[in-house]
């Protein structure tokens, strides 16, 4: 939980480790009761004993999250014991991840984020700085003088926003670029996908609260950004985006870079950078190519949501990791945050906001992406279910002959 799982795989890995407790008898079993909340975990046994804890922190770590989910296997398997499990969970839990290079992935995630947008190549160059700027500020301020994330949130988009405003007013630049390089490394655009996708799983609880969450971090970086566009001779962001004008081979390789970049940011593993980038680039091309064809919401997030379960499954069965660590950091690209914001931003700076229209339209993409998730999956269970049928029919046509 405190590495960004989603709740239903933390519900599982509990029920997986009760399931194969060889201590506990099978009424036992039957008799634990596992909820999980966005911020605790409660456990209930057949002694109407209720244990919890308390989720105190909330990060994006898949490489943790993929060890945890390994070691639940392992003692599935009972290849180690409850103790040696025990003792392995507190080693991870004691191990810290160090993230050296966060500073080049974040510049990259928001340079390639950019070019596929459309961007010049001094917006891109602007964004790679902002980049860097927002994630250092905002660490530098939650770290050492800051105790609230939202302030932070402000400060660290209004300093680097307005840094990369005003060299972008130098060169005549519309800053609506600079404005979403700016909010990149904060947009909290998985955390709203997984609120509504747990809402659907019928988490009622932690799902609205994900959703509330994430839409209060887009209004302080709007906030943030709305300070900027207030300094003298900084114009205002045209909101205006060049999506289906970029040539195919830059939003391929554009979107390769942004989602390994961002799985740099959720420390994922090096050997998995080519696969994520792979599904990275199939994603966003569908949303382009199904943009071009029909400017529907639903449809366009539908459609790349589905090659996304599809791919993220393969490869999570070729390299027998978690799907999580490719569907992750390929989502980055087309998740509803950036245009939320940008929604958002218009709303603070003009006071003009269709609700009707905007809001709709980010509706019917976070419900297209939810649904594109689970027709994905139901298809990658038939397309699995009808090749183990072909490769029983020509084993045993095999052993005939």
């Amino acid at each position: 939980m405190t590495s960004g799982a989603e709740l239903k795989r933390v519900e599982d890995t509990l029920a997986r480790l009760v399931k194969n407790s060889a201590f506990l008898t099978n009424d036992e079993k039957l008799a634990f009761d596992i909820q999980v909340t966005i911020n605790s975990i409660f456990l209930r046994s057949d002694r109407q004993v209720v244990d919890f804890v308390t989720i105190t922190n909330r990060n994006y770590d898949l490489q943790r999250i993929s060890e945890l989910n390994q070691l639940s296997r392992e003692y599935a398997q009972q290849n180690i014991s409850i103790s040696e499990l025990q003792l392995m969970i507190e080693k991870k839990k004691k191990s810290v991840v160090r993230y050296s290079k966060n500073w080049l992935a974040y510049a990259l995630l928001s340079a390639s984020l950019i070019t596929i947008l459309g961007g010049s190549f001094i917006q891109i160059v602007l964004a790679a700085l902002v980049g860097i700027l927002t994630n250092q500020i905002f660490l530098f301020l939650q770290n050492n003088i800051i105790n609230n994330i939202f302030l932070s949130e402000i400060c660290a988009t209004f300093f680097s926003g307005g840094i990369g405003a005003l060299i972008g007013t130098f060169f005549h630049l519309d800053p609506t670029l600079i404005y979403i390089a700016t909010i990149i490394p904060l947009v909290p655009g998985i955390l709203l996908t997984n609120g509504f996708h747990d809402l659907l799983e019928g988490y009622y609880v932690s799902g609205p609260i994900m959703i509330l969450e994430s839409l209060t971090t887009l209004a302080s970086l709007s906030i943030g950004v709305t300070l900027v566009s207030m300094i003298p001779f900084v114009p205002m962001g045209s909101g205006y985006l060049m999506i289906t004008k970029v040539p195919l081979i830059i939003h391929i390789f554009g979107s390769m870079i942004c989602s390994i970049a961002f799985g740099v940011t959720v420390n994922t593993k090096r050997e998995l950078f080519l696969p994520i980038g792979v599904a990275g680039a199939f994603t966003w091309c569908t949303y382009v190519l199904s943009l071009m064809i029909i400017d529907n919401s639903f449809i366009n997030s539908f459609l790349c949501i589905v090659v996304l379960s599809l791919i993220s499954h393969y490869f999570a069965k070729k390299f027998r990791v978690p799907l999580t660590m490719f569907f992750v950091p390929a989502l980055v690209a087309v998740v509803p945050g950036i245009t939320l914001f940008l929604e958002f931003d218009q709303w603070i700076i003009t006071n003009k906001f269709d609700t009707q229209a905007i809001l709709g339209n980010i509706l019917f993409s976070l419900i297209g992406m939810a649904c594109g998730s689970l027709v994905g999956d139901e298809i990658f269970k038939l397309l699995f279910k009808i090749r183990r049928w072909f490769y029983e029919i020509f084993t045993k046509l095999y052993s005939g002959n």
